[in-house]
């Protein structure tokens, strides 16, 4: 997956390195500056609502980026994104799936109604799994799901995974189950499945170490902190 392609299925853009809003159900504000990369490319984006100056020079300073076969690395120019936009970090990992994944160890259901995740689960709203997120697959117990992946990101050529499990839950390779359930699906759409996290959010990392996932570049976006 390209850094550009990384960056279309999670953002809607308004020109050229130029976004607006998150590519969700319910859009949120863009990062004020995005930077995605890999070993073999780079490409970056501003909000449309960065002042023209500051987005200028933004645009310099990533040109003047380069590919990195390290995706721990930060960007080159981090100190000066920091000074102009602020030093609300996101920085991680992007992960492609291996060709083979494990059948799972639990039974695996499809769920296509908001409604049966509130038990657990908040913030979904009605109409999301059918517009963006299916499929979702969930692990079930006492006929309420506890673990599940879905779709956070969507297109027409690939999906990008969300997962959660429920606190109580947790600690039991769920999540695994649901996340390698899910790429399957996707895969037998014709789409293409992948997954990112935070380099700080240890428990999804863990995820991908027992998935087997294969690690294909980053992303590093700032905003002011709120």
């Amino acid at each position: 997956m390209t850094p550009q392609l990384t960056l279309e299925l999670g953002l809607v853009f308004a020109g050229e390195h130029r976004i607006v809003t998150t590519r969700e159900f319910v859009p949120r504000p863009a990062p004020s500056f995005i930077l995605a990369r890999n070993s073999t490319s780079r490409e970056w984006a501003v909000r449309v609502d960065v002042a023209p100056d500051v987005a200028e020079l933004l645009d310099a300073l990533a040109s003047d980026e380069r590919p990195a076969a390290d995706p721990t690395l930060p960007p080159r120019h981090e100190a000066r994104y920091r000074e102009l936009l602020g030093d609300k970090i996101t920085f991680g990992p992007k992960f492609v799936f291996p060709e083979v994944l494990d059948e799972p160890a639990y039974a695996i259901a499809v769920i296509d109604d908001e409604d049966a995740l509130s038990h657990h689960f908040r913030g979904w709203v009605r109409g999301e799994i059918a517009a963006v997120c299916a499929p979702v697959m969930a692990i079930v117990i006492d006929e309420k799901p506890v673990s599940v992946c879905f779709s956070a990101r969507s297109s027409p050529v690939a999906a990008a995974a969300g997962v959660e499990t429920a606190l109580p839950f947790r600690g039991r390779g769920y999540a695994g189950a649901v996340t390698a359930a899910w790429a399957r699906a996707i895969r037998a759409s014709g789409r293409t499945p992948y997954y990112s996290t935070s380099w700080t959010n240890t428990a999804s990392l863990a995820n991908a170490r027992k998935l087997g996932l294969i690690t294909h570049g980053s992303s590093w976006s700032v905003d002011k902190s709120s």
